[in-house]
């Protein structure tokens, strides 16, 4: 069995930090989408090497930096809207992202118990788990559903066209289980690694299968084109009034250009503008003769395959 167990010490620690921010990083802005791939597996790694409470205690690291860097805008939204001083704007940062972590450090634990019964099985239930994990923290008080592994490849389209039959959760599920084949690569024997990295193949092939043949399918009458304005605004601009006229003419642009494909819905924002319905209709002219939007709410389902930003 070739195992490969870092020392408990500075070095296991670096390699961790070093695969938390790679991960963060993964996500917009930054979109190094290929780092999600591989960054969970030296956690995975650690994970069965270790016993559960060590298990929990590195889990709990990695989720921790994982969720401070990817939450770092957090720091600007308290620095800009609230009266604390920096940089004890980090501080309330550094709490959400410790309570996430401890969803990661549970995960580990449950891989490390796994684990002592068989590394194999442990590592092909941690996809399970890692949704499991994040399906809970979507919901648990209120749920905080940001930082899904899912989310980071928005990028790549075939491989998020499984969505439609498990959601976020079946993207992540894919992401966990090629990193699972990477960790087991390193920790089983070569037999059991071979089968690892063959269920993985199999798993991602299927998913990027399915993902060309439904973006080369036709719409069928059910389904919708759906247009989504992403204008990127820092929002404090967004309610300046001198800086009101520019934001219109982002979304008059990016509307214009999305109305060329003849989508079927164009979704703005919900905060677009920072004033009542009163100021959108004086604002709607600016695009000729298109009805008024109306004041009145609609639920909205996404619907349609290859949504964008």
């Amino acid at each position: 069995m070739g195992l490969l167990i870092l020392r408990p010490s500075l070095p296991r620690a670096a390699v961790l930090a070093v695969a938390a921010t790679g991960m963060a990083l993964a996500f917009p802005r930054t979109d190094w989408e290929g780092a999600i791939w591989v960054g969970l597996a030296p956690l995975l790694v650690t994970a069965v090497s270790r016993p559960s409470r060590a298990a929990l205690g590195w889990g709990w690291f990695f989720g921790t930096l994982f969720f401070l860097v990817l939450l770092r805008w957090l720091d600007f939204t308290f620095r800009t809207y609230s009266d604390i001083p920096w940089p004890l704007t980090w501080a309330p940062t550094l709490a959400l992202s410790a309570y996430c972590g401890l969803y990661v450090g549970a995960v580990a634990a449950a891989v490390s118990w796994l684990a002592r019964r068989s590394m194999a099985w442990a590592l092909g239930a941690s996809p399970f788990l890692w949704v499991g994990g994040e399906w809970i923290r979507g919901h648990l008080f209120g749920g905080f559903p940001w930082g899904f592994l899912g989310y980071s490849q928005y990028l790549r389209l075939p491989v998020i066209q499984i969505a439609e039959l498990g959601g976020v959760y079946g993207v992540s599920l894919v992401i966990v289980a090629v990193n699972a084949a990477l960790a087991g690569c390193l920790v089983l024997s070569r037999r059991s690694a071979l089968g690892g990295v063959a269920l993985a193949g199999v798993v991602l092939g299927g998913t990027l299968v399915f993902g060309i043949w439904r973006l080369g399918a036709p719409l069928s009458s059910g389904e919708a084109t759906v247009a989504v304005m992403q204008p990127s605004i820092e929002q404090p601009l967004k309610f300046e009034p001198g800086h009101a006229a520019k934001t219109v003419g982002i979304y008059a642009s990016l509307t214009q250009r999305a109305g060329a494909e003849h989508p079927d819905l164009i979704v703005w924002p919900e905060t677009a503008f920072p004033r009542g319905s009163g100021a959108v209709r004086g604002w709607w002219g600016l695009w000729g003769p298109c009805p008024a939007p109306s004041a009145r709410r609609w639920p909205l389902a996404p619907s349609g395959r290859k949504g964008g930003g």
